[in-house]
């Protein structure tokens, strides 16, 4: 009895035969998949760089533009501080003036 549990058949059949083919094409379109994918990853990756360093390029660009920007309000702001500066001049001249007229007549 113990000899009848381990026999073993040699037979291949048709069917048998068509699984291994079907399970071999479904392995090699999965690594074609792979393959695929990574290449298009890569290629993502690389278009991602190329992107970011335009995207730099702006940054820098836009960055140049501000600091223009910030010395013309700078200097704004001093231009604005020299005529406060003139108007009170201005206005102290006109009380000296106002008050040496009242003081003489």
């Amino acid at each position: 009895m113990a000899a009848e549990m381990f026999t073993f058949d040699g037979t291949i059949n048709l069917g048998q035969i068509a699984e291994i083919v079907v399970l071999g094409l479904a392995m090699l379109g999965y690594a074609l998949r792979m393959v695929g994918s990574n290449f298009k990853v890569r290629t993502d990756i690389a278009e991602t760089r190329k992107e970011m360093k335009a995207v730099s390029e702006r940054l820098a660009g836009v960055d140049t533009e501000l600091k223009k920007q910030t010395d013309i309000l700078v200097r704004l702001g001093a231009q604005d501080a020299r005529l406060t500066n003139l108007e009170k001049q201005i206005g102290l001249l006109n009380e000296r003036i106002l008050l040496g007229v009242a003081h003489n007549a």
